[in-house]
């Protein structure tokens, strides 16, 4: 009976062993979803800023010509503090971009701990199991 109780445990440990291994994976196909899914959000928001760029120093340059200011010291610092806000938002979204991944690979790695403790769980438990049915400290 211990020697079926055994067998049983140790196929047991494998199937546990196989469905953490897939949940692990499952977890990087997750991530990887989620990562296209936020680099298209972010070069779809790229795309809006620069267009906006665009449009702001369109307006700017027409409105210089319209008042007769066009290269004015007043049109360039316009000019340099829209580049560098656009600039800005760019590092912003990529500095959110990274911590995403950051976020997403400790997720990976906490899952894969998880399936190391499992697996130590269950060998525990099939060590006390067989130690338990020969007797354990009493048989001697």
């Amino acid at each position: 009976m211990a020697v079926t109780g055994a067998i049983v445990a140790t196929i047991g440990l494998g199937i546990s062993i196989d469905a953490q291994k897939e949940q692990a994976r499952e977890l990087v196909v997750q991530k990887r979803a989620r990562r296209a899914t936020e680099f298209t959000k972010v070069q779809r928001e790229r795309r809006a800023a620069l267009r906006e760029k665009r449009v702001r120093l369109a307006q700017l340059n027409v409105a210089a010509e319209a008042t007769g200011v066009s290269g004015s010291s007043g049109e360039l610092a316009t000019e340099s503090a829209i580049s560098t806000n656009f600039a800005t938002n760019v590092g912003f979204q990529a500095g959110l971009q990274e911590a995403s991944d950051v976020i997403g690979a400790s997720q990976i790695r906490g899952a894969k701990a998880g399936i190391k403790a499992g697996i130590g769980q269950s060998l525990q438990s099939i060590g006390f199991q067989t130690f338990s049915a020969n007797g354990g400290f009493t048989k001697g």
